[in-house]
């Protein structure tokens, strides 16, 4: 008898590992909570995603002429002109500007001719582990359902819906949200060139892409904080950013203004724990790229592709196959981390931008051990475990300030200090992000030394 899967969440992640079980064999179930109807950014196609849709049998599916070819990235970064990046020279050929939800109604049709039973306007209302698995409640628009099955897949995107269920902790490494509105032509003839454009500015950037039906879509990214300790409302802020732009202002001329803009949630971020007893994360639910990555769906095909593969092995008897998977997801967020670090260093025309010097600091691996193992450490009364929290979430350390900060009250050597925080952590840790932990929260005055003894 066939093992059951069941996926919940139908973007393109979600999708891409739903076909690729079913060509292993498997029963999948796929859930998704909208109908499809709802509004989505649009994203970008990179031709490198073409031989994934190629594995997964789709590529005619985006070849349907909803969605607009794109030739490369314009990006005004690092110096007021346009740098161009075409695609004329890769070998794949064009990009696409893709129209969504159509894009993934599509995949999800796809889905259900190959035999998933795919559920669409359905929610999971609860989740309970058995000794079979898992049983499922779901509710939906129809009937209310349970559903027994043999594995969950988290593929719920950047709100990680199923792993937030099971108590898994997401772990933020900045504050990026986009600021999108959507601007239909101002004619039937209005056409800019088929490029995504990218324009730096003091607080942020902006990226505009036109869909196949016209529509502009024009995103200021900036980091939540800047975003609320403005007084303008969403709409007035982003009126208020095309203003000093050069490339995007001339861009949208040809648009009707916008009147109503969405706020979306763009941070790097990954899930502590991206595997679990009988689930896996796949796509934004286990890690999130920076939209200036342009990488989110490639991400989430080729992501879709490799979880597939892991649950194969592991229902196939090698013990370590979820956790190898897990390994190779959070080394490729780590490059991921590196290369977004030195994109972003590349812009240095705002050094007293709090949203340019936040991703002009250091990256944790980058920075040399100072801490001598000997002196004694402790966390004065006054400081609080959250401030402990925002200050290491804001380098970028995934470390548990209530546990590092509790074990701290009393003093003891620093290596001591390291040691008990990776032997009672929840989570696991290399010794070098725990002593960096420890010697920033000391150089921040968070953390007191007594001096070596």
């Amino acid at each position: 008898m066939a093992s059951h899967i069941t996926v919940v969440g139908g973007g393109p992640a979600g999708i891409a590992t739903t076909l690729a079980l079913i060509d292993k064999g498997f029963v999948v179930t796929l859930i998704e909570r909208s109908d499809y109807h709802d509004t989505r950014v649009g994203e970008h196609l990179l031709p490198g995603a073409l031989p994934y849709l190629e594995q997964l049998g789709l590529r005619t599916t985006v070849q349907n002429g909803e969605h607009r070819p794109c030739q490369g990235v314009r990006s005004a970064w690092g110096d007021s002109a346009l740098y161009d990046n075409a695609y004329i020279f890769n070998s794949y050929g064009n990009g696409l500007n893709l129209s969504r939800p159509s894009f993934d109604k599509r995949l999800a049709e796809q889905a259900k001719q190959r035999g998933a039973t795919v559920l669409i306007g359905t929610s999971v209302r609860s989740f309970t582990q058995n000794k079979d698995g898992w049983l499922l409640k779901l509710s939906g628009d129809q009937n209310n359902l349970t559903l027994q099955t043999h594995f969950i897949i988290e593929a719920t995107g950047r709100k990680a819906a199923v792993a937030r269920a099971l108590k898994q902790e997401r772990i933020a490494y900045d504050k990026l949200v986009g600021i999108v509105g959507f601007l239909p032509p101002l004619s039937s003839n209005t056409s800019v060139d088929d490029s995504i454009l990218l324009e730096a500015c003091e607080d942020g950037w902006w990226y505009s892409a036109q869909l196949f039906d016209g529509t502009m879509v024009a995103a200021y990214m900036t980091d939540a904080d800047l975003l609320s300790k403005s007084s303008d409302k969403p709409l007035d802020f982003w009126r208020k950013q095309v203003e000093p732009t050069t490339h995007i202002k001339a861009r949208l001329e040809e648009f009707e203004l916008a009147t109503q803009v969405q706020v979306k949630p763009a941070q790097s971020q990954r899930l502590a724990k991206i595997v679990g007893e009988g689930w896996l994360a796949v796509g934004d639910a286990a890690i999130s790229f920076d939209p200036l990555s342009s990488g989110g769906i490639t991400k989430g095909l080729s992501g879709g592709l490799r979880a597939a593969e892991a649950i194969f092995s592991h229902f196939n008897g090698e013990a370590d196959a979820l956790s190898l998977y897990e390994t190779e997801i959070k080394q490729a967020f780590e490059d991921y981390l590196s290369t977004r670090a030195n994109y972003y260093r590349m812009e240095a025309r705002w050094p007293a931008s709090p949203f340019w010097q936040r991703r002009h600091q250091p990256l944790p691996s980058e920075i040399p051990v100072m801490l001598d193992p000997m002196s004694v450490v402790f966390a004065p009364k006054t400081v609080q475990p959250k401030q402990v929290g925002l200050f290491l979430q804001d380098k970028m350390l995934e470390i548990d300030s209530d546990l590092i900060t509790q074990l701290a009250r009393q003093s003891k050597p620093a290596h001591q200090l390291v040691s008990q925080f990776k032997t009672e952590s929840e989570h696991q840790h290399d010794d070098q992000e725990i002593i960096i932990a420890v010697q920033l929260l000391l150089q921040e005055g968070l953390f007191m030394n007594e001096g070596a003894k």
